[in-house]
Order: structure tokens, then C-alpha cells, then sequence
């Protein structure tokens, strides 16, 4: 009996050794333990956010800018096909036109202005002078429609 147990005694005894090594040891449960953020790692976070939100809205304004410029471009090469269809017409309907594309140029020029404004202003100013360069440009549209009807009659 004693041969018995002593035999059955040896490989569980093996057992619960390898089974108490199997276990993870304090050192590893630690390690793999989230460490609560410190007030450094917050700096550094908010850093970060800082960074790039700043960097976010540049790129942001610096689309803006050139979408604008854009535009204004394209306006321009509007109003010079419009100048060269007036260069064609009568007198008295070329008097007429230069009339409206006059007008139309002091509405560009404003436009113009207001871009500049727009290229030159900080973060703070430009969604304003955004808002300002629309409605010249929305003014400068309809003022070159109206002429563009006038021209074409």
C-alpha cells in the first residue's frame, strides 16, 4: 500500500509543481497592468491635440484661400471672353458694353480686395472675410450674368 501511494504520491506531486509554474508571475501581471496617466502624459497628450488641431485648421484656411483664388481666376478668364465678344460689337452697342464692363471690373476689383484681405488675415479674422469675399464674388456673378445677357442681345 505504501509502494502505491508513494508511486501515485511522485507524479502528483510533479503535477502540482508543474501547475503552480504554469501560473504568470507577479512581475508579468504588473507589467501588463494599464499605468495610470500621469500629468506628464497628459501634457503631452493635450500637446499633441493642440498640434494637430492647429495644423488641421492651417490646412483648412490654406484650402480656403486657394479655393477662393480659384474662383477669382476663373471669373477673370469669364470676363476677358466677355471683353473680347464686346470688342466686336457696334458703336453704340460697344459704348453700351463697356459700360457694363466697367461696372463689372470695379465689382472684380472689390473682389479682388477682398481676397487679399482674406490671404492676409490669421485664423481668427478669416472665416469672416470668407463670408465677406462670397458675396463679392455672388455680387460679381450676377454682375457678370447681367452683362453677359446685355452683350449678347
Amino acid at each position: 500500500m505504501r509502494k502505491v501511494l508513494a508511486t501515485l504520491a511522485v507524479p502528483l506531486a510533479l503535477i502540482l509543481m508543474l501547475a503552480a509554474g504554469c501560473g504568470k508571475s507577479d512581475e508579468e501581471k504588473a507589467e501588463k497592468k494599464p499605468a495610470a496617466p500621469t500629468a506628464q502624459d497628459v501634457k503631452t497628450d493635450v500637446s499633441k491635440a493642440a498640434e494637430t488641431t492647429a495644423a488641421y485648421t492651417k490646412d483648412q484656411l490654406d484650402k480656403m484661400r486657394t479655393d477662393a483664388a480659384a474662383r477669382l481666376a476663373a471669373m477673370d478668364k469669364e470676363i476677358d471672353a466677355l471683353s473680347a465678344k464686346a470688342a466686336t460689337l457696334t458703336d453704340q452697342a460697344k459704348a453700351d458694353a463697356q459700360k457694363q464692363l466697367d461696372a463689372l471690373k470695379a465689382e472684380r476689383a472689390d473682389a479682388g480686395a477682398k481676397l487679399d484681405a482674406l490671404k492676409a488675415a490669421g485664423q481668427d479674422a478669416a472665416k469672416d472675410l470668407k463670408t465677406s469675399f462670397d458675396a463679392a464674388m455672388d455680387k460679381l456673378t450676377k454682375g457678370y450674368e447681367a452683362a453677359k445677357k446685355e452683350i449678347q442681345k
